[in-house]
């Protein structure tokens, strides 16, 4: 219903400005996902509408069911701010009179559409904020509301936003007309915004101005004031002038009793921990990293300080606080402090699947060279590599191995496991090695996850081989995976190509265990497709007639299994996908599904259109049942078409993938940078090559070679730019 009192404006605001955190980034409002433009309305019509979504926003017009309850409010909250600004805009421009049909009651409740927020360190909150000062702006022109009025309570907000905005001079001039000009009262948090903000600013000659200004009207400075003055002269390191002021001044009765205890030291200790306290119950978390970097500076103990206030910014959604005292704990070097803020802030990334910012996280920590807490590492591991972020993946566990050199086996099995399901073989057959000398050392539900992600391996690369020793390793640990391990090594003949061992392979499936499978039957049915070299539909036929007599059911895995048989865009393939849609309905299933569309798509078209349907992120254009659903996609997504942008023209689209994988979190291995690079040195793109030379060391953990430079610098001579060649010849001597 708006603002009920002055008092109580004051109250809610005084809470609101104390959650300051950033400077304002003037920018247009952004939101998580696309949101469709706004088509006109009739005039009537748009104002009935416009009134209607001031008091009960409208449904969500995009599609949320992805997102976690928190995102979905914030878009939902997002989209209809922008529909009201949109309308507002409109009816300024076309039909003011209607606007002037708005009620006090309805402009406060429009204004506090965009003034609620509990991020106002987000600077797309802060955007909403400037909004609202516009429209404050609107009102105290008076030309427009006809029955409303500018109060001082509007004053007063203004001044709020302006400060939390850190726009000086639009806040000094509302309460100067209030207080000076006009000779009205105003309320205290009023000056306490705009003293703050002066005293943040470092412009002390107009801080001096309001404090005398305070003194000619008779009124003591509150205690905000006081906190904000004995903070600032601290920081500059004028003790005896805090200590002075504090005597001075100090309201409150716990103040009191400290200042009449203690001596000059003992009372600063004692009043950090009580402005600690005030500003944290206010939400005031700037004041409380300047009182932790205060403590810091004194030598006084601010562990737990630190606890409460990292505790504080996470569980009240202030992430990029966090992330500042985390910043300012590894400013000054307070290793337990960094360890402990980055252990909760890596949790709070882990909980809510945030993997690119908890290994952000960890670099941070890295190249301070502080260590993290060893659960906390394997833990960022472990997620890592269940999320299949197998380059981040690879970057932790080296670098995990480095610190922690006797490490529990299962941190190996994980991190293979997220390499066999990214498709990354050689990295794969590497770790593979490792945990397979382990295998008599494990525990059963272990040493069956370790023999499975081996199968799983050896079948994808047809290591006849080396399957037959982690099947004998298997067999004399008594796992009773003898049926998974003969599908294993079907599908591992098949990976060779010889059908007729595959085929064996399948009846001793048939023979030492309880009968074939769906998995089985399904590797059975491309085994026969091999054979003949082209689809027998009468023989496909027979085999999944054979199954129903055998009371095994075709599942998913059959339908992708006979995707492969048909051609690209055929009906029968079509038929197949409408099926798979309709009955899928894990993410990573769907993500499948969307990997084997744009591979057949990328076949009937070029890569410059499959990647501009990619990024248009509407998956109508791969299955017309899906218009308007975006693209799930995943590292396998991106590599599909980056393996198709290794021409050199097509180095444009290839940077434009890398931004995309950026922006979801996801990174692109090793030889993608260098195809990249070596394509921008045949384009004699210098810049370019430093850059992404720059982020392959920053993202992946590995500097360019000398193989690398070797590729960069014949490119350049045979594109005729020698002086080019010479530059970076320099420059690698320099590295």
């Amino acid at each position: 219903e708006g603002w009920k009192s002055q008092k109580l404006l004051a109250r809610i605001c005084h809470n609101c400005l104390s959650r300051q955190t950033t400077p304002v980034v003037l920018r247009r409002l952004t939101t998580t996902t696309a949101i469709a433009p706004i088509p006109p309305k009739p005039k009537n019509t748009l104002f009935e509408d416009f009134r209607h979504e001031i008091y009960q926003p409208s449904l969500n017009t995009t599609d949320t069911s992805l997102y976690n309850p928190h995102v979905r409010k914030t878009i939902h909250r997002r989209e209809s701010r922008k529909r009201l600004m949109q309308w507002y805009k409109q009816l300024k421009r076309q039909s003011p009179a209607l606007l002037a049909q708005l009620t006090q009651d309805d402009l406060d409740q429009f204004i506090e559409r965009f003034a609620s927020t509990h991020h106002p360190d987000d600077p797309s909150a802060q955007t909403s904020l400037l909004q609202a000062l516009h429209i404050l702006d609107d009102l105290k022109r008076g030309d427009l509301f006809l029955q409303a009025t500018f109060r001082v309570q509007d004053a007063e907000r203004m001044i709020y936003y302006a400060s939390m905005l850190q726009l000086p001079k639009r806040a000094e001039n509302v309460l100067t007309e209030i207080v000076i000009e006009k000779k009205q009262t105003i309320s205290m948090a009023a000056y306490e915004a705009v003293i703050d903000l002066l005293v943040r600013q470092k412009r002390l000659k107009r801080v001096n101005f309001w404090l005398d200004h305070l003194a000619q009207q008779q009124l003591a400075p509150s205690r905000r004031i006081v906190r904000t003055m004995v903070l600032h002269k601290l920081e500059q390191g004028q003790m005896d002038e805090a200590v002075a002021y504090l005597k001075q001044h100090h309201p409150g009765q716990d103040l009191t009793q400290l200042v009449a205890r203690y001596d000059d030291y003992e009372l600063v200790v004692q009043a950090l921990g009580v402005f600690g306290k005030d500003a944290m119950d206010q939400w005031q978390l700037n004041s409380v990293r300047s009182i932790y970097l205060i403590r810091r500076q004194l030598k006084i103990g601010s562990l737990q300080f630190l606890r409460n206030l990292i505790n504080k910014a996470l569980y009240t959604y202030q992430i990029r606080t966090a992330e500042s005292v985390l910043k300012d704990t590894l400013s000054v070097q307070d290793i337990a402090g960094a360890q402990l803020c980055s252990q909760r802030i890596i949790q709070w990334y882990l909980t809510n699947k945030n993997i690119k910012q908890a290994v952000q996280v960890w670099e941070w920590m890295d190249k301070a060279g502080i260590p993290l807490f060893q659960g906390i590492f394997k833990s960022l591991v472990e997620h890592a590599a269940k999320m299949k972020y197998h380059v981040d993946t690879m970057r932790l566990y080296t670098r995990y191995k480095e610190l922690y050199p006797h490490m529990q086996p299962d941190m190996a099995i994980y991190v293979l496991r997220c390499m066999v399901r990214a498709k990354q073989w050689d990295r794969a057959q590497q770790l593979a090695m490792e945990v397979e000398s382990t295998l008599p050392t494990l525990n059963p539900p272990l040493a069956k996850m370790a023999v499975r992600t081996l199968f799983g391996l050896c079948a994808q690369t047809g290591r006849v081989d080396w399957f037959e020793r982690v099947f004998r390793t298997s067999e004399s640990m008594q796992l009773s995976l003898t049926h998974e391990g003969l599908t294993s090594l079907t599908a591992c003949y098949l990976e060779r190509g010889d059908v007729t061992a595959a085929k064996a392979a399948f009846h001793q499936v048939a023979a030492h265990t309880d009968g074939p499978d769906v998995v089985d039957f399904n590797l059975l049915m491309r085994a026969v497709v091999m054979e003949d070299k082209k689809v027998d539909h009468d023989k496909i036929y027979e085999i999944l007639s054979h199954m129903k007599s055998v009371d095994v059911t075709p599942d998913e895995t059959t339908l992708r299994t006979m995707l492969g048989f048909y051609k690209d865009g055929s009906e029968m393939q079509k038929n197949l996908f409408s099926k798979l849609l309709k009955s899928s309905q894990a993410r990573s299933d769907q993500v499948f599904l969307n990997n084997i569309a744009l591979t057949s798509y990328l076949k009937r078209h070029d890569i410059q259109e499959t990647v501009r349907v990619l990024c248009k992120n509407d998956r109508g254009a791969l299955f017309e049942s899906e218009r308007g659903q975006p693209i799930l996609r995943n590292g396998l997504t991106y590599q599909i078409l980056l393996d198709a942008t290794h021409e050199s023209r097509y180095s444009h689209l290839a940077e434009r993938l890398i931004k995309d994988m950026d922006v979801r979190g996801m990174k692109p291995p090793q030889v993608i940078y260098e195809k990249l690079i070596e394509s921008l040195a045949k384009k004699r793109k210098l810049a370019k090559i430093r850059k992404y030379m720059a982020k392959m060391e920053t993202d992946i953990g590995i500097r360019p070679d000398v193989s690398l430079y070797t590729k960069i610098i014949d490119n350049l001579i045979l594109r005729d730019a020698p002086h080019l060649a010479k530059e970076k010849i320099e420059n690698h001597r320099i590295q």
